[in-house]
């Protein structure tokens, strides 16, 4: 599934815990690594530096971040290439990720949980909207554990994608799948339909039969549907997280917000709270 990985390395804790976690993922899959660091473009004066040693310093860091991935690479035995870059991250990641066609791209990302409030990374959070392949994001400690993986779904095509990707996994790894649907109830449409709580609920039940059927077919050792209410929706999946020990969620960047669960702003929190690793499935992804 993943047979080649870009990971991004920058010499911090955050880099090296999803440099560990990335390479035993890969290990598993028997592909291989693109580890690139991107030594930041200096657009300042050089006479302010003094001389180009002041230069060489700056990237030095990066060089060594490298040098340690290749290390790590070589001890758990996975097959590894290194590439130093320069200029914005962004572009240098996503343009490298893109010309070795590789299937995901692996990201730290600082946190806790307590800190779904403060948006990701600003590399990170664009990385993850405009990549083509996979992006995973590892939060400083906490490991990428299959055991569990839970899937958002609220119905839509990209949700669907995400959801069919959580079940290749699964099946993969003999993995139990959590499909999880949160729906927020509108004030004013409840005054007006006392019933509006069953609607959402026999509807979210209805849209993921599609998906219990598919996990089903491909013979998955265990598979729970969770349908709940929740405002704001982000903080249910989180809770669900804890709840559950969930070891990865697999999930869209991108939905239509049915039952007011809009994907988009829910990856967004669920990515800043740091609970689990997040897998992005995107659609550039072959």
């Amino acid at each position: 599934m993943f047979k080649k990985m870009l990971i991004a390395v920058d010499g911090t804790e955050a880099s090296r815990h999803a440099l560990e976690q990335a390479l035993t993922l890969a290990k598993s899959e028997e592909g291989e690594v693109l580890l690139t660091s991107v030594v930041p473009s200096y657009d300042g004066d050089l006479r302010l530096l003094g001389d180009k040693s002041a230069l060489t310093a700056m990237r030095k860091p990066y060089e060594q971040a490298l040098e340690q991935g290749r290390a790590l690479a070589e001890t758990a035995g996975v097959r590894s290439q290194a590439l130093l870059l320069e200029g914005d991250p962004v572009e240098e990641l996503l343009t490298a990720a893109e010309e070795a066609a590789v299937d995901c791209i692996a990201l730290g990302k600082q946190g806790s949980y307590y800190s779904d409030l403060i948006p990701i990374g600003s590399v990170a959070a664009k990385i993850a909207h405009l990549s083509a392949a996979d992006v995973l994001l590892v939060p400083t400690h906490k490991d990428v554990r299959v055991h569990k993986i839970l899937t958002p779904f609220d119905g839509s095509g990209h949700a669907r994608f995400a959801a069919d990707r959580a079940i290749d996994l699964a099946a993969r790894y003999g993995a139990a799948l959590y499909v999880a649907t949160v729906y927020e109830l509108p004030l004013e449409g409840f005054a007006q339909n006392p019933n509006l709580a069953n609607i959402f609920h026999d509807k979210a039940v209805k849209n993921q039969k599609p998906v219990l059927e598919a996990a089903a077919a491909k013979g998955l050792r265990e598979t729970k549907a969770i349908v709940r209410q929740g405002e704001p929706a982000y903080k249910a999946i989180i809770e669900m997280i804890r709840e559950e020990d969930i070891g990865l969620v697999v999930m869209s960047n991108t939905g239509r917000g049915n039952y007011r669960l809009l994907l988009g702003k829910v990856s967004e929190r669920v990515i800043g709270s740091g609970a689990t690793p997040v897998l992005l499935a995107k659609k550039g992804m072959k």
